[in-house]
């Protein structure tokens, strides 16, 4: 018994215990292997729930990035678009009918290397795209009117790229598409009406059916463009500098097109097309057999585009009406989103703006909206600002621009009508139907002007910009009906003049260095005053680079010994007091080669200082007063039509007996 008690008992109750726990080993080793069986078998479940659980977030992802978008609708600021409208493109999401009008989405990356974006019929008006990754986007019938596209050169130096990107019908009027790559993108029927497009890339573009009417294209490529003979209106648009060789021109519209220094080579343009473009020069490059128009190089205006930078320099408005001319300094542009008209004009630089306008209504003050536009009350818009409830008129001048007397106002916007304008930004006053909105508490220059009849209005905002003090003092007015028997100024010709005239006179055409006269009689006759800066050489009067140094007192003879001129009288004359020797000349022959600088026959004689030249037309009668005025060599001019002369060069001598050079 002691044996079993001590010994057998305790080995037995050891050895069950270790058959329980070898029991346990293998429930353990086999629970694993039950989860491993199960887990192998229930894998394509936990598949499922996890990638239904990925779509779930994903789906309200895309919902959350469409309701940025959709709450971000009429928002200028970029509320989440640029980003929403990425992940949305990335997801292979169809973005047909996207609204993103006025939008901010500078930068926008829609192209991932290989996959277009879907953006048909998307309405893009106003809105900044400006730098925008667009390469084979789909934007049939997309909506760009207004939109910013381009890029500033100093601050942006990333071009739009839309190249290879379908714009069929799309809507382009008023974009700025400065410098953009639209190479090989598909422009057919597109509208591109007053669009900007200088310095953009279109090489091999299909520009079938496409509308450039009063587009600039200045220093475009356009070469090797696909037309194959079918319409384009490039109808007053600006080609100046652009590259067209190669190109399908043979129904394309050009008349009043600007095609300075346009290279034409190749291409299978008519004469007849050529005729109707409103200017030409010198270095428009033509193919062998066509000639240049006579008058291109006379013609110094040109287009003024909305968003279109301003090179240092002078530039002329032939919309605006009357002609308008200025001088500007780098960093001017005209205003973006606000075309050029025959009545009104804009130009910015940061901060500082000018309006040129023309009006002859007015909205009434307390509820300025276009059912309440009268006539400017009894024809007398000095009175009516003076008057304005919400204007505060702190001083009056008399001014002249452009030689032109006006009423000048310092005005503060005091107060705002209740209901002012939405468009504006805060309350505002909106004087005329054509015109800007003049915001609470600014300060604005107001200058009246009466030209021919018509209220010209000048506004500059602020008003103590000396920039656009700078600017005003360059104005200059051409083509318009000078008053009768009153004192009229020259404006920006230097030496300053006045004189007298009769009537049927027009102011025809001012610069710092040519103020011209003119009259009707019944073909143009006129008196020009010119300050010259070298003569043309006489045995090759159109090298411009042959012109030569006025020899110092010396003009007098050297006009008499000309031997393209007859001088048949010569006399010592005064004009305003100062003394000058006065020759009558015709013309004897004019250069064989085509001058290109006149409308008919003429022999260029002088060479103002910005290379162009000023010439004598044969069959005409010109009588050449030779003056020393102030240092400058100053040349008066008579020119008529011989056999009319009698009576216009009375008229002449009459108005030039009422100079006074001014100190």
């Amino acid at each position: 018994m002691w044996i079993e008690k001590r010994i057998l008992e305790p080995m037995a109750a050891w050895l069950s215990h270790l058959a329980f726990l070898q029991i346990l080993e293998y429930i353990g080793k086999l629970a694993i292997v039950v989860v491993a069986v199960n887990y192998l078998l229930t894998i394509e479940d936990r598949r499922d729930q996890q990638d239904y659980e990925n779509y779930q977030r994903n789906q309200l992802r895309l919902h959350e990035a469409w309701q940025v978008i959709n709450s971000a609708k009429n928002q200028v600021a970029t509320g989440g678009r640029i980003t929403a409208l990425q992940f949305l493109y990335r997801e292979k999401q169809d973005l047909v009918g996207l609204s993103a009008d006025n939008a901010f989405l500078e930068d926008l990356d829609l192209y991932d290397g290989h996959r277009q974006a879907l953006l048909d019929s998307a309405n893009f008006e106003g809105a900044d795209l400006s730098g925008a990754e667009l390469h084979r986007a789909s934007l049939w019938s997309a909506k760009f009117k207004g939109a910013y596209l381009g890029r500033d050169t100093d601050d942006k130096p990333e071009e739009t790229d839309l190249s290879k990107a379908r714009l069929e019908l799309a809507d382009l009027r008023n974009a700025d598409l400065t410098a953009a790559d639209l190479r090989k993108a598909n422009l057919y029927d597109a509208n591109l009406d007053m669009a900007v497009l200088d310095d953009a890339l279109l090489q091999g573009s299909d520009l079938r059916e496409t509308s450039f009417e009063e587009a600039s294209l200045q220093g475009a490529n356009l070469q090797n463009v696909i037309l194959d003979g079918g319409f384009i209106n490039l109808k007053n648009a600006v080609l100046q500098d652009a590259d067209l060789r190669g190109t399908d021109l043979s129904n394309a519209i050009l008349e009043g097109a600007n095609l300075r220094d346009a290279d034409l080579r190749g291409t299978n343009i008519t004469q007849e097309q050529i005729e109707s473009a409103a200017t030409g020069d010198f270095d428009t490059k033509l193919p062998d057999a066509l000639r240049a128009p006579s008058w291109w190089a006379s013609e110094q205006a040109v287009p003024l585009k909305g968003g279109k930078r301003l090179d240092a320099g002078r530039h002329t408005s032939v919309l605006f009406w009357p002609t308008l001319s200025f001088t500007v300094d780098e960093g001017w542009t005209v205003a973006k989103g606000l075309p050029q008209t025959d009545n009104y004009l804009r130009i910015e630089r940061k901060a500082v703006a000018m309006t040129f306008m023309t009006t002859e209504e007015v909205y009434n003050p307390q509820n300025p909206n276009e059912e309440n536009i009268s006539p400017i009350p009894d024809d007398n818009l000095v009175a009516w600002l003076k008057g304005h409830p919400h204007l505060n008129v702190t001083s009056e001048q008399k001014v002249r621009v452009g030689g032109i007397p006006g009423t000048q106002l310092d005005v503060q916007v005091t107060s705002a009508p209740e209901n002012y304008p939405i468009e504006c930004d805060g309350p505002c006053v909106r004087l005329f139907p054509t015109g800007d909105f003049y915001y609470l508490d600014y300060w604005y220059k107001f200058i009246v002007l009466n030209i021919e009849g018509e209220k010209v209005f000048v506004a500059i905002d602020p008003l103590a910009s000396s920039r656009a003090s700078d600017v005003l003092g360059t104005v200059a007015w051409s083509n318009y009906q000078l008053p009768t028997e009153e004192e009229i100024f020259s404006g920006v010709f230097e030496p300053g003049l006045t004189l007298t005239a009769g009537e049927g006179w027009m102011d025809f055409v001012q610069d710092s260095n040519l103020w011209q006269i003119s009259q009707e009689y019944p073909t143009f006759s006129s008196l020009t005053f010119t300050k010259i800066d070298k003569i043309r050489d006489p045995q090759d009067p159109t090298d411009k680079d042959k012109a030569m140094a006025v020899p110092d007192d010396k003009l007098v003879a050297w006009l008499k010994g000309h031997p393209r001129l007859d001088v048949t009288s010569e006399q010592e004359v005064k004009v305003g007091g100062i003394p000058g020797t006065q020759l009558d000349v015709s013309v004897r022959s004019t250069p064989k080669d085509d001058p290109r600088v006149c409308e008919g026959d003429c022999l260029p004689l002088f060479q103002l200082n910005d290379g162009s030249p000023f010439w004598l037309y044969d069959g005409y009668r010109n009588r050449l007063i030779v003056l020393q005025v102030k240092g400058e060599t100053v040349i008066v001019t008579i020119e008529t039509p011989i056999g009319k002369s009698d009576a216009f060069l009375s008229e002449a001598q009459n108005a030039l007996s009422s100079v006074r050079w001014r100190d």
